[in-house]
């Protein structure tokens, strides 16, 4: 629960900032927010549940009624006792790692079959996926758990803080106004990695500094 409270709240302060960034006194687009992470975004992924109705709770007035508010992604519902009343799509991915969302190209689709085979990082053709981004319409925050599963498999912290970059200059790629909301890794301790504890609150200790590091560089390239 202090996970979503935490969520929450930086997610309002988001959408406050894009209501004050708007032309007129009324947000006349939606705020497209994408949950990208592992298991603990896609499956149960009751904190998106729990967060939707949050915010729908809220009462959010002008500039920026709930009924603005879409949550998008390729992935499917997942219900966490709530049928279907949140609004569920989601970038959950089981298994995923952060270091190997970063580091994973796909084919780019052509009909011309004779043109060279062209590629596009995965967390781009997430962001490009015409359920993500509909008519063009480019996602506006990320809320983002990765890191789980990395240190789970023994990942550097260095190396996940590297990949949390390329990630956002991927998001930026697409669109440089995104807003990217990185959540502190929730506590594990596996019987299978007695060192992932510690390793937990050593990427949490970072990620502050991180994020105070890439905070304002809206140029591609600059982010470490």
């Amino acid at each position: 629960m202090v996970a979503t409270i935490q969520l929450l709240s930086g997610l309002v302060g988001s959408l406050a900032f894009l209501s004050q960034a708007s032309a007129g006194p009324l947000v006349t687009e939606q705020v497209r927010i994408m949950a990208l992470g592992d298991s603990i975004t896609g499956n149960p992924g009751c904190w998106r549940a729990l967060l939707s109705r949050k915010l729908s709770a809220t009462n959010i007035d002008l500039p920026l009624p709930y009924s603005q508010i879409r949550f998008v992604g390729t992935q499917q519902r997942t219900y966490c006792g709530y049928g279907s009343a949140y609004d569920w799509p989601h970038e959950g991915h089981g298994g995923f790692l952060a270091t190997g969302i970063a580091s994973t190209t796909v084919p780019i689709l052509s009909i011309l079959s004779d043109l060279p085979l062209l590629t596009q990082p995965l967390l781009t053709s997430w962001l490009l996926n015409p359920d993500v981004s509909l008519l063009g319409r480019p996602v506006d925050i990320v809320l983002m758990h990765l890191g789980t599963n990395d240190i789970w498999q023994g990942r550097p912290t260095a190396e996940i803080l590297g990949a949390y970059g390329a990630l956002l200059n991927q998001m930026r790629a697409v669109n440089l106004r995104v807003r990217l909301l990185v959540a502190k890794i929730l506590p594990m301790q596996p019987a299978n990695c007695p060192s992932c504890a510690a390793k937990v609150q050593e990427l949490n200790t970072y990620i502050p500094l991180w994020a105070a590091y890439v905070n304002g560089q809206n140029v591609l390239g600059q982010v470490g």
